[in-house]
């Protein structure tokens, strides 16, 4: 119990001062309110205190805003301008075949959206057939719905996580391959282009594991056949892309820009 009791003159000998003291009694014990001086030294204390924390604070978040900024920089990899308009409206779909693949990319994108996607989407096929155009779509369409996305070659990310190895990096190794594994959706082009040496293919499989394990999306497009990627990233890691409605699209029809018209289009793991 604590209440206030009456004033009394008292004297603080620290300040050799006198003052007028409030008493207040706590428990029945009276405590003396302290003298001007004594609360001025104490609330400077107070403020210095913290000011200090304050600071500590301040520091603890611009290292990690630091950090992000510098996980950021690393990541600036985007879709390039050319494809940076491209739409599922604009997409140019004459064929039954050319209809469906835009309406497997566009299930998968609304998987990615309503947010219990952990699939994958490998597009394969013949260079100029709309596989950049339809995952483009994609990622512009879920960045839209503030979905974190990065579309990078393979060689360039590789070039990025190697970029690690200098003295003078800001981010290690495993820095890097934690920000490519921790995107919301990660789009790899030109998978098979690279040279291919083990390092480089186990850095590929390294993303590709990591993102699986920790349940986040990938887009993998590729001019090679699936067969191909197969022999190139083993069909464990083709099986483990298809798990959850991802599935793979083989464009195996003419080139857009060479005028041609669909052929076929093959759909496996859930594709129209």
């Amino acid at each position: 119990m604590m209440k206030t009791v009456d004033s009394r003159e008292v004297h603080c000998d620290e300040h050799d001062l006198d003052y007028v003291s409030t008493v207040t009694v706590i428990h029945d014990r009276e405590v003396f309110s302290p003298c001007p001086e004594c609360a001025r030294r104490n609330i400077a204390e107070i403020r210095k205190e913290g000011m200090a924390e304050n600071a500590r604070e301040l520091a603890e978040h611009d290292a990690t805003h630091s950090h992000k900024q510098k996980v950021s920089r690393f990541n600036r990899v985007g879709i390039p301008p050319r494809y940076r308009d491209r739409r599922f409206q604009n997409y140019r779909a004459v064929t039954a075949e050319q209809k469906a693949a835009a309406a497997h990319a566009r299930r998968y994108l609304e998987m990615l959206i309503a947010g219990d996607c952990s699939a994958s989407l490998v597009m394969t096929g013949l260079p100029g057939t709309g596989k950049t155009h339809l995952a483009c779509a994609v990622a512009n369409a879920y960045m839209r719905k503030g979905g974190e996305v990065v579309f990078i070659t393979v060689a360039a990310m590789i070039r990025k996580i190697r970029e690690t190895y200098r003295p003078d990096s800001e981010l290690t190794e495993q820095q890097a391959i934690n920000a490519f594994r921790d995107l919301d959706l990660l789009i790899l082009d030109e998978v098979g282009i690279q040279k291919g040496d083990d390092k480089e293919i186990n850095l590929l499989f390294e993303i590709i594991n990591e993102r699986y394990a920790y349940l986040k999306p990938t887009m993998l497009l590729s001019n090679l056949t699936v067969e191909d990627m197969e022999r190139l990233l083993g069909s464990r890691v083709i099986d483990r892309l298809k798990e959850g409605g991802g599935g793979v699209i083989e464009f195996v029809w003419s080139s857009y820009r060479s005028g041609g018209n669909v052929e076929t289009l093959k759909s496996v793991g859930g594709a129209s």
